[in-house]
């Protein structure tokens, strides 16, 4: 009994104290509930990540379809827009053939802003305007969108005539020149004439490719060249002019052009009984440069040369032609001539130059 006793005694002295028992297993109980709490903290945050990520997900559902809706309810104001603006154009009374002729000798073609004169080399421009008239109805269009001209009156004295765009807005289009002022339109547009239609511009604008009268009557209409005139020049001539130009270009840039131009006015008096046809040898190589300037200027981001700005190109010809004797009345029809029955074979020349 000694021995148990002593032994049990022995045992007790080595033994934790019950108060340090008692204090660890509050610790270890502490930290089983901080764990605990821990672990709900989580599961309540991620429940609370989750429920906002579904509101956000709802919200964002929702104005998706709040977009669509405003999308689709717009598509149905334009299509409605544009039907009204056909149907608009489709029931206008048509134009008689006097009315038909004089748009179409007036403002029958393809025109470009004026940043982008002629700036078809190469590409095809966005702002271009395409007018003519089929079968004693006006057809307008801004690159493929129509603009469903409905006229309402023509002034020939003032080479103008106002429209309404789609039967709505109303807008005018004036004709000079230099160039054609269409207002009413995304403001003023200045637009310079560059060719006469060609088969692709008449399908833009919806009408077939070969042309009929411009009035009602539906007969055959002539090339679009010939309310010109006869060429002064053939299309080789001018074609070795427009090569003559872009080779000044290759020496010496606008100044060059420039220099060999005013060469070519210079020498008109000595041109004899061929004084008209050097004038218009001159007009070309003007003609010629400006294209060339500007194409250049466009493709290199700067303004064009202050010589080969197409106003104060256009207005050298036609103050020119005036100190040569030319009569000021007919300054202006030629002009349009000039630049009608030339444009196309200067163009199709620089663009088999690599232009």
């Amino acid at each position: 009994m000694a021995a148990l006793f002593a032994g049990v005694v022995a045992t007790t002295a080595y033994a934790e104290p019950l108060f340090e028992v008692n204090e660890r297993l509050a610790d270890i109980e502490a930290r089983q509930q901080a764990e605990r709490h821990a672990a709900q903290s989580t599961t309540r945050q991620s429940e609370a990540i989750a429920e906002e990520r579904q509101r956000a997900a709802d919200r964002a559902r929702a104005e998706r379809e709040r977009l669509n809706a405003e999308h689709e309810r717009r598509q149905q104001e334009v299509r409605q827009s544009r039907e009204q603006a056909v149907s608009a154009w489709e029931n206008a009374p048509r134009l008689n053939d006097r009315q038909a002729q004089f748009i179409n000798d007036v403002f029958g073609g393809v025109y470009s802003q004026s940043d982008e004169y002629v700036a078809g080399i190469g590409r095809v421009s966005q702002s271009m305007l395409r007018v003519g008239v089929e079968g004693g109805r006006l057809h307008m269009a801004f690159a493929n969108r129509s603009l469903n001209p409905v006229v309402e009156s023509i002034d020939e004295e003032n080479r103008s005539f106002n429209f309404r765009i789609g039967g709505g807005r109303l807008a005018t289009m004036q004709r000079s020149p230099n160039m054609a002022v269409l207002t009413g339109y995304n403001g003023t547009q200045y637009l310079y004439f560059v060719r006469s239609l060609a088969g692709e511009d008449r399908e833009r604008l919806g009408m077939p490719r070969q042309g009929v009268a411009a009035g009602s009557g539906g007969q055959p209409q002539a090339a679009q060249g010939a309310r010109s005139g006869s060429a002064i020049l053939t299309g080789d001539q001018v074609q070795q002019i427009t090569a003559m130009m872009l080779d000044a270009y290759r020496d010496g840039r606008a100044e060059e052009m420039y220099r060999t131009e005013m060469q070519c006015w210079v020498d008109v008096p000595a041109g004899g009984g061929q004084r008209d046809v050097t004038m218009e040898a001159c007009a070309v190589a003007n003609f010629a440069a400006t294209v060339i300037e500007v194409a250049n200027a466009d493709e290199q981001g700067r303004r064009p040369h202050a010589e080969y700005d197409a106003d104060e190109a256009m207005s050298r010809v036609l103050s020119q032609w005036s100190a040569h004797g030319m009569e000021e009345s007919a300054l202006s029809e030629r002009l349009m001539q000039s630049v009608d029955a030339n444009m196309n074979t200067i163009v199709a020349a620089l663009e088999a130059a690599g232009m």
